[in-house]
């Protein structure tokens, strides 16, 4: 319904700024006149932009309950599986993608207030046999070596990459599927509450131009992602305590 809504409003926009076109035109009243038209047809016409864009965009995320059950689920899996063309990554000789999303990063952790929010950077987060990779404005790679697991995040909402010189912050859907494959991998998650630090500091991992300018995708609001079972993820976030998120083996 919200999706049908969001076009709705980018059709309304995009017909003022038909209409300005044709007010221009059919009521001449000088230079300034044209001017004016111009401007309202080009802000009408960024916002429809704005609007569509959301709409084609559009992702729904499983509830906080359903990300937990998918997490149990994926208990049943026991073979990797494989990302045959992944996105924007370059793969290198005997190099085998297991997972790829659109995610978010959170380079300064969870540190937004309600009135601000942290700052996150868009890109594709992917996880090879070789390494974890994350692309965009803000991109790292981390040696599959250094990994040492993942903590969950909001109930899988995210996870807390826990690497040898720092703990990484992600947003992202189906990330409730990570544990299960680190795992299938050889990789468990240390049997602690919580990361060993929020801050994501990612300038221990530099960016090895494995990724192609993703300057395309935007930082998008969180308003845009509809929580499937109507319970939100809206409430503070806090790290994750011990239980069946933190995957042990």
């Amino acid at each position: 319904m919200r999706r049908v809504l969001i076009w709705f409003l980018a059709a309304l926009f995009a017909l003022a700024a038909v209409g300005a076109i044709v007010t221009m035109f059919a009521a001449y009243r000088g230079p300034q006149s044209i001017v004016a038209s111009v401007a309202f047809a080009a802000i009408f016409l960024f916002v429809a932009r704005h609007f569509a864009v959301l709409a084609l965009r559009w992702r729904r995320f499983l509830g906080p309950a359903q990300r937990l059950q998918a997490a149990a689920d994926m208990s049943a899996v026991t073979e990797l599986p494989v990302v045959d063309k992944p996105v924007k990554l370059k793969l290198q000789p005997g190099e085998v993608c297991y997972f790829q999303a659109e995610a978010k990063f959170l380079p300064d952790g969870d540190q937004g207030t309600w009135m601000t929010r942290a700052p996150s950077f868009a890109g594709w987060f992917s996880i090879t046999n070789q390494r974890i990779a994350m692309g965009g404005l803000k991109a790292f790679t981390v040696p599959i070596d250094d990994v040492r697991g993942v903590v969950s995040y909001r109930d899988w909402f995210g996870i807390y990459l826990r690497a040898a010189k720092a703990t990484l912050l992600l947003t992202m859907n189906e990330a409730y599927r990570i544990p299960r494959i680190l795992e299938l991998m050889g990789i468990s998650s240390a049997p602690t509450s919580q990361p060993e630090s929020d801050d994501g500091d990612e300038a221990e991992y530099e960016d090895e131009g494995e990724y192609e300018d993703e300057a395309e995708y935007e930082d998008e609001p969180e308003a845009e992602y509809e929580d499937g079972d109507g319970s939100g993820d809206a409430q503070e976030a806090a790290p994750p305590e011990a239980g069946p998120d933190t995957i042990q083996k």
